[in-house]
């Protein structure tokens, strides 16, 4: 029986350790692929908030201000709105920005206050006021 190198033990325990070693690299790099891909939509998902967040302080910026317009000029039009049902009110520092549609004639009286930053719309809607 002649002896062969290839089928000499030693060789076959380091054929299993690199099979082993590439396994457990693969394994690892799943492991590392899923955290990674589960912190990115977290990281989205803040950004997300952020926005609208940003678009809810808009709307209420916008709300506030056509309630305290209301309660300084009466019932009517607010004085720095050019004419109802309209009135775009502005923009906020952070670039997020509020328009406001009302009726302070009808029964009850409403406002209507949209706030959107970026691609996010948040809107309010008072009655009764």
């Amino acid at each position: 029986m002649a002896f062969s190198p290839s089928r000499s033990p030693k060789n076959h325990k380091e054929g299993i350790a690199l099979i082993t070693t590439v396994l457990l690299l693969a394994i690892a790099l799943g492991l590392a692929l899923g955290i990674a891909s589960i912190a990115a939509r977290q990281i989205r998902i803040a950004a997300d908030i952020a926005e609208s967040a940003a678009a809810v302080v808009a709307a209420d910026a916008g709300a506030e201000a056509a309630l305290w317009n209301f309660w300084r000029g009466g019932a009517g039009t607010p004085p720095s709105c050019s004419g109802p049902p309209v009135c775009p009110y502005g923009t906020l520092g952070n670039g997020a920005t509020y328009s406001v549609s009302y009726n302070f004639t009808a029964s009850p009286r409403w406002i209507r206050s949209v706030g959107e930053f970026r691609d996010v719309r948040r809107a309010f809607e008072l009655t009764n006021f």
